[in-house]
């Protein structure tokens, strides 16, 4: 039924030929751009299986990981990173089921908390190594941005003096003449 509405003439079917003639080569050139890759020709276009077969069929559990941490954010608005690390490690490696099966539970809980100011220093550093790099990642934009600014300024200015030049030269050709 549908393909019989689709396919019987109409008075309309004229502009339907414009549509389409401007609609589907956008859309050609947009899958080109968006999934090139997988395309014929592109880096993805023939992959082995040997390639992917350590890649998730599925992305269940980053979504699991992300719905623990936004019922904790939620929960907990002022939790700190370690904290919220923490639970969520605590959390999907099922510690505590582990730690009710241990005889020496009571041990391990007292030796972990020993090592609270340890852990605690391990996420400093490692807290500051990714600012730093934040910090030279936004340096390097920045000069990047800057580079192209001065770049284009240059280029602005060379026309500009180009421009007055060829002014220059048609005022003193056409003084020239005036003269004569």
């Amino acid at each position: 039924m549908v393909h019989e509405a689709l396919i019987e003439k109409a008075d309309i079917d004229c502009h339907v030929v414009v549509i389409l003639s401007t609609l589907l080569p956008a859309l050609a050139r947009l899958i080109q751009h968006q999934y090139g890759d997988h395309l014929p020709g592109g880096k993805h276009c023939e992959l082995d299986v040997m390639e992917t077969s350590s890649a998730d069929k599925h992305n269940k559990f980053p979504e699991r990981v992300f719905s623990l941490v936004d019922n904790i954010l939620s929960s907990r608005p002022n939790v700190t990173t370690l904290v919220m690390e923490s639970h969520v490690t605590f959390t999907l490696n099922r510690t505590a089921e582990w730690l009710a099966n241990q005889e020496n539970a009571s041990e391990i809980v007292k030796q972990c908390r020993k090592e609270v100011k340890a852990e605690k220093s391990k996420f400093k550093q490692r807290e500051e190594l990714m600012r730093a790099k934040r910090i030279e990642k936004q340096n390097e934009e920045f000069r990047k941005k800057e580079e192209i600014e001065r770049k284009r300024e240059e280029k602005l200015e060379k026309e500009t003096t180009d421009m007055a030049f060829s002014w220059t030269v048609a005022e003193r050709g056409a003084g020239e003449t005036k003269v004569r």
